[in-house]
C-alpha cells in the first residue's frame, strides 16, 4: 500500500519544499495520492513502486502551478504609473510547467499496465434530416 509519507518524500526528491510549502504540500500530496489509487485496477499490486512516483509526479505539477500563481506577483519586470501598467517575464514560469508536466506525464505513462480500463464505445452516429 502506499502511502502519503512515500509520495511527501518522493515530492521532495523532485523540487525543494520550503518550510511555508511544508502543510500545503503534504495536502496535495494526500490529494494527488487518492486520484492515482482511483485510477487502478482492482488487481493492480498496491505497493508497486509506479504508485508513489506517479502521485508524487502529479504533486510536483500541481504544486509547480500553486508557485506559479504565488511567483507572479513577485516576478514583475516592469511598473510603470503614469498609466498603471506591470509587465510579468513568464518565460521561466512556463519553462518550470512545461518540465513539471513532462515529469507528470512520463509517471503516468510508466503507471498505465496498472490502470483500470473504463471502457471505450465506439458506435455508429446517424444523422437524420
Amino acid at each position: 500500500m502506499a502511502y502519503v509519507w512515500e509520495v511527501t518524500e518522493a515530492l521532495s526528491l523532485l523540487t525543494d519544499i520550503t518550510q511555508n510549502e511544508k502543510e500545503t504540500s503534504e495536502t496535495i500530496c494526500r490529494h494527488c495520492l487518492e486520484e492515482t489509487l482511483n485510477l487502478l485496477r482492482p488487481d493492480a499490486n498496491q505497493s508497486d513502486p509506479r504508485i508513489v512516483a506517479a502521485a508524487a509526479a502529479r504533486a510536483f505539477y500541481n504544486l509547480c502551478i500553486k508557485r506559479t500563481w504565488l511567483q507572479e506577483e513577485s516576478k514583475m519586470t516592469s511598473f510603470k504609473a503614469g498609466d498603471l501598467s506591470v509587465s510579468y517575464d513568464s518565460a521561466s514560469v512556463q519553462e518550470q510547467l512545461n518540465s513539471a508536466k513532462e515529469i507528470r506525464d512520463k509517471a503516468m505513462l510508466e503507471l498505465t499496465p496498472l490502470i483500470a480500463d473504463n471502457g471505450f464505445y465506439f458506435g455508429k452516429v446517424d444523422i437524420y434530416d
